[in-house]
């Protein structure tokens, strides 16, 4: 059942990657499996100048999903990805993943949750 991830935060997926389109595959196709609204999060893939099918990888998950979003970065290095990634973010949350991960059907949820506590400021 799909349900409330987090309070009324959106949380921000960004995801710089290059070169890697079948491991980003299974890391989008995981995070499209998440229990908890579309609405509540986005992901945001940051493409750092791939040659390979990237783009076409993420304008699949793009038109199955409004919550995912494909971005060029010219200047190629994970940085670069991370700061054009919180440059386009509307999150209030900010999560940095790998383009290799796969995430448990209670990923962002359990990050959201972690935010319950105001003391918390950062998760890892």
């Amino acid at each position: 059942m799909v349900g409330l991830c987090h309070n009324d935060a959106m949380i921000s997926i960004i995801i710089p990657t290059r070169n890697r389109s079948a491991l980003l595959k299974a890391a989008l196709e995981s995070i499209a499996a998440q229990e908890c609204r579309a609405s509540e999060y986005e992901v945001l893939v940051i493409d750092n100048g791939s040659s390979d099918d990237t783009k076409c990888v993420v304008n699949e998950y793009q038109a199955r999903y409004d919550n995912f979003r494909y971005i060029y970065e010219p200047t190629p290095g994970l940085h670069s990805g991370r700061h054009r990634g919180m440059k386009e973010s509307h999150g209030d949350k900010l999560v940095f993943a790998d383009d290799d991960i796969e995430a448990v059907p209670t990923w962002i949820s359990s990050i959201g949750e972690s935010f319950d506590d105001q003391s918390v400021v950062m998760v890892g």
